[in-house]
This record gives C-alpha cells, structure tokens and sequence, in this order.
C-alpha cells in the first residue's frame, strides 16, 4: 500500500475538521474557554468522543467499503448498502431488548455483521454481476430491518424503542469515552487482517482465476476480509448506529482521481470517509433547526443521488469490473 500524494492533503484537513469539531457545538467557544472547568467537561465528556467516534466511523466505512468492493470485484459493494451495517444494527438491537450489558453490545454487533458478510459472500460467491449483489442487499437490508421492527414492537418501554429508532438513523453524541476507547482493539485487529490482504486485492482484480494461478490462497483472504469487516462494521454499527453510503461513495471518488491498484485505496478511502463523517457531523451542529438532524440522513441525502447516478451512467464500467 503505497502512499500517494493525495493522503497528505487529506491527513491534514482531517486534523483540520476534527479541530473544528472540538470547537462547534452549543457552547460558544469563549464561554468555554472562561472557565477551566467547563472546558475539560466540554471537550473531555462531550464533543472528544463525538469527534473520535466519528473519525473512527470514517475510517472503518471508508477502509471496508474499499476493501469490499476488492474482494467481491463490484464497485456497488458498501457495507450499508449490501446488508453489513443492517446485520449489525439488528444484533445490537436485539442486545438492548434483552438488557445484555452495554459492555457486550459491541460484539453482538461483530456478530451480527460476520453472519451478514458471510451470507452475503457465499449467496453471490459463483454469481456474478451487480444485480444480484443488489437484490441480495436489498432483500437483507429489508428482512433484518423488518426483525428490528419486530424486536421494538415488542419492547415494554416504549420511550426506549424511540431512543433506539433515533440511533438507527445515526448518531455520534450518545457514547462515553470509555465504550469508543473499549472498541479500539477490535478495530486494530480488522484493520490489520484487511491490510495483510492487500496484496491478494490487486491480484485479484484481474480475476479469480489469475489470482489461483499465481499460488495465492484465495479463501484465506476471503476469510481475513470478512472478518476484519465484521470487526470494524459490527462495533462502530453498536455505538453510532446506520451511517450509510460513506463506503460506497469514497472509493469511487478517489478511484478517479488517483488511478490506482485496489490495495492503494484502502488508506485513501478511509481518510476521505472520516472527513465525509466530521463534515456531515459539524453540519448538522451549524444548521439551525429545533433538534439535530441524524448523521445518515446528511449522507443519504449525498449517497443516494451519487448512487443513482451510478447505476444509470456506469453501467459498461460495472460489467467490465465484474469479468475474470
């Protein structure tokens, strides 16, 4: 994975953003910095773990949804989009109805995007093309999200399920310090098994066949990517919710900038995700209405359209990236 000469750019509008974020929110800053107190209880308890979870999910949806898109040879593939993010969603859900310790909910959100990603690989394994990535997705994404809606039906405190219901939508201001530090070293490890897959990424965008001819051990990688997805998607799903598209639209826009192999767009793509992420989460601090609109709602409102767009105009590109 090489270091392109985009990354220093986007390293340093990153620090940028995240100084920016430490600094926006209700309090005005010079009020904040009167008092000694009330500048480590605003930065320390509420806007350093916003901005950290909030880097993170950038990261983690930019780096998988690059790594994805490698490994299934599709560039629709996004772990919101094909199910992933629904699959954890779904299993944190069903955590807080049966009151399991807020310590645990994190791995039931690994859990519940491992079995996705492994549903979904293996259900499109021998089938190629994006409409069955698609229709698999979809159905998904539709199914989980039904059983989740079940789940708070038959919640006993209805002010909970409504709580919930607002942090599926997206939301990086509702963990402690504590629970976002507590998931680092899941996300350590998916990083790193993703990124020892790297070099079988680039073999094997020239196809599967090639790739099995040049004695790399294709199922080991597939292992290590889906894995190292559930690793990073399930916690990040468990703590901030559904913050959808960030992985589909990133490594598209970098793709035709930089020109690159597929290995080249991981750091990239999780730089650029973590900026989409601050931006969207600063604006919705700015925007003036009565409560804060959700963080997935800003990145459908820019996914959506940027996917549509793909689908009608990319439609060649997507057949010849899906041939051996």
């Amino acid at each position: 994975m090489r270091i392109n000469k985009l990354t220093p750019f986007l390293l340093m509008l990153l620090f940028l953003l995240a100084f920016g974020s430490l600094v926006t929110g209700d309090l005005p800053l010079s009020t904040i910095l009167k008092d000694k107190s009330t500048l480590l209880i605003a930065v320390e308890y509420l806007r350093l773990p916003r901005t950290l979870l909030a880097i993170l999910t950038g990261l983690g949806l930019g780096f998988t949804g690059a790594a994805l898109q490698g490994l299934l040879r599709n560039p629709l593939a996004d772990p919101g989009l094909i199910g992933v993010s629904s699959g954890a969603s779904f299993a944190a859900v069903l955590a807080v109805s049966f009151s399991v310790s807020i310590s645990f909910i994190p791995f039931f959100g690994m859990l519940g995007a491992a079995l996705s990603t492994l549903f979904l690989y293996y259900t499109t394994l021998h089938r190629k093309g994006i409409l069955m990535l698609i229709l698999v997705g979809l159905t998904m994404n539709s199914l989980l999200g039904a059983f989740t809606a079940l789940t708070l039906n038959f919640s006993k405190n209805p002010y909970k399920s409504l709580e919930i219901i607002f942090w599926l939508f997206g939301a990086f201001d509702t963990q402690p310090l504590s629970m976002i530090l507590l998931i680092l070293p899941l996300l350590l490890i998916g990083f790193f098994l993703i990124y020892k897959s790297r070099k079988v990424l680039d073999v094997l965008s020239l196809g599967k066949d090639f790739c099995e001819n040049m004695g790399y051990e294709l199922p080991a990688t597939q292992k290590k990517v889906i894995v190292g997805t559930a690793l990073i998607v399930g916690p990040l799903v468990a703590l901030g919710g559904i913050v959808g598209f960030v992985g589909l639209i990133t490594p598209h826009i970098l793709r035709h900038i930089l020109k690159v192999k597929p290995s080249d767009l991981l750091l990239p793509s999780a730089l650029l995700g973590s900026i989409l992420c601050l931006l969207a989460d600063i604006s919705i601090r700015i925007i003036p209405v009565g409560s804060e609109i959700k963080i997935g709602v800003i990145t459908s409102f820019l996914g959506a359209p940027f996917f549509l767009y793909l689908i009608l105009t990319k439609k060649k590109a997507f057949e010849d990236y899906d041939t051996n």
